[in-house]
């Protein structure tokens, strides 16, 4: 009853999804290097600190307490001034191609105000080409459920939009816990390791408190970033799932659906250009449960819409 299945899985449709994903993980290699230097690499500063002011391993007592403070400032500079401007324009250009792979497949109309010019087509080879190993494993086939097939194509508009909502709010939710789990473990590790050995409230400070700060002023904006997001993404859904309830409640109209799914997908594309990016690595351990329970999820709203209209099934 739609061609979208067909659609998205055309090579340009494609191409759009590999350069969009490059895009992404490129600005997610940035953002893993601003969580190691803020993680691990402060950890081990602030020991190193500590073992040369108690002289462990045979090393020269010296005091680096000064350093180790500028260290934490550097790197909130640098995640100021550098990194965060970088990946916001990677993640906004991942965006963009996104949406032009949507409007296309989705038949939505593309709007400047709201999404920019268009995506030039040399930008989406040159990105698509870093995922061609990906491209030929078929990882970008199937983007949207095929199951969808069975609606009518504005109503296959709406599960398809839904379906983004949803599945970015599940990996929002799980990526707020493991940030949460970080923070904890790693202020209660320099915490420990202060109290174990005894330091001065002003060691504490310079050793603790500096390196702590570029996790500081990352993760609690992050937090709040994806509560936001996922506020938004929850709102959105609410929309089409009462658009989808009053389809099933009224005689099948299809330009009922129009405005409220370019409204909707408006909502999509700034959440994608704007919100925190996940890690891929979460997103893959999550994609088998929440494939599945897409898949269970559109059968049962193709069931419902074929129960609601069974005369569009002669």
């Amino acid at each position: 009853m739609n061609n979208i299945v067909e659609l998205e899985n055309k090579p340009a449709a494609i191409k759009q999804l590999a350069a969009q994903a490059a895009l992404y993980s490129t600005a997610k290699t940035l953002f893993s290097l601003q969580l190691i230097l803020s993680v691990p690499v402060v950890i081990g500063v602030a020991f190193l600190a500590l073992a040369l002011d108690k002289e462990w391993f045979c090393l020269q007592k010296r005091d680096i307490s000064a350093y180790v403070g500028a260290f934490g400032m550097c790197l909130a500079l640098l995640d100021t001034l550098l990194l965060n401007p970088l990946i916001s324009y990677l993640r906004g250009k991942g965006a963009t191609i996104q949406q032009s792979f949507d409007s296309a497949v989705l038949a939505l109309a593309w709007n400047d105000i709201s999404y920019g010019k268009r995506p030039d087509q040399e930008d989406i080879e040159f990105w698509a080409k870093r995922n061609e190993k990906l491209v030929a494993a078929g990882k970008f086939s199937n983007w949207y459920r095929p199951e969808v097939r069975d609606l009518p194509a504005d109503a296959a508009r709406l599960v398809c939009q839904r379906a983004n909502c949803w599945w970015d709010m599940q990996l929002r939710r799980r990526y707020n816990i493991c940030i949460g789990i970080v923070g904890v473990l790693l202020f209660a590790s320099l915490i420990g390791i202060s109290l174990a050995l005894d330091v001065t409230t002003t060691t504490f400070f310079s050793l603790v408190i500096a390196p702590f700060l570029p996790f500081v002023a990352t993760a609690p904006k992050l937090v709040l970033d994806n509560r936001e997001a996922i506020s938004r993404l929850e709102a959105m859904k609410a929309a089409v799932e009462d658009s989808w309830s009053q389809a099933l409640q009224h005689p099948y109209d299809p330009a009922v659906f129009a405005p409220s799914s370019q409204s909707i997908q408006g909502g999509i594309f700034n959440n994608r250009s704007q919100s925190p990016l996940i890690f891929d690595w979460l997103a893959d351990w999550l994609r088998p449960q929440n494939e599945e329970l897409q898949r269970q999820s559109t059968e049962q709203y193709v069931a419902d819409f074929k129960t609601a209209h069974p005369h569009l099934y002669p």
